[in-house]
């Protein structure tokens, strides 16, 4: 478990349950992406979409960062999705909170690389080549 020595840090957690109570649940063991058997559908930033009926949650545990900041990691299995003409194979996402302020990264193996959104919650990616 997490402690927190200052009420601000307190506010900072609390606001951050508040903010991940909306979809994405993030205890002390494990990234959890409600409704997994639900069709969802990947907006980029230009536009242009990804629909996933599958969503896969082998995930990797808690990630120490400093101070009282702590992040998780995980991917969703895109095996015969394509975009663009390109063939993906998972939307790997990481996630960080530091003092509060939520960080959700995501890195689509080979190729997208634009703002991404997921169940309204944006996902800023950079690529990542295999």
């Amino acid at each position: 478990m997490f402690r927190f020595s200052s009420p601000a840090r307190a506010a900072a957690a609390y606001g951050l349950s508040l903010i991940l109570s909306a979809g994405i649940s993030i205890p002390a063991s494990a990234v959890t992406l409600p409704n997994k058997d639900q069709v969802r559908t990947i907006r980029g930033e230009d536009g242009r979409t990804i629909t996933l009926s599958k969503l896969d949650e082998r995930l990797r545990p808690v990630i120490p960062l400093a101070g009282n900041s702590f992040g998780h990691e995980g991917f969703i299995d895109l095996t015969g999705y394509s975009h663009a003409g390109v063939k993906l194979t998972n939307l790997e996402f990481n996630i960080a909170s530091c003092a509060g302020i939520v960080s959700i990264r995501s890195f689509v193996r080979l190729i997208y690389h634009t703002p991404i959104s997921l169940d309204n919650t944006t996902i800023y990616g950079q690529p990542r080549y295999l």
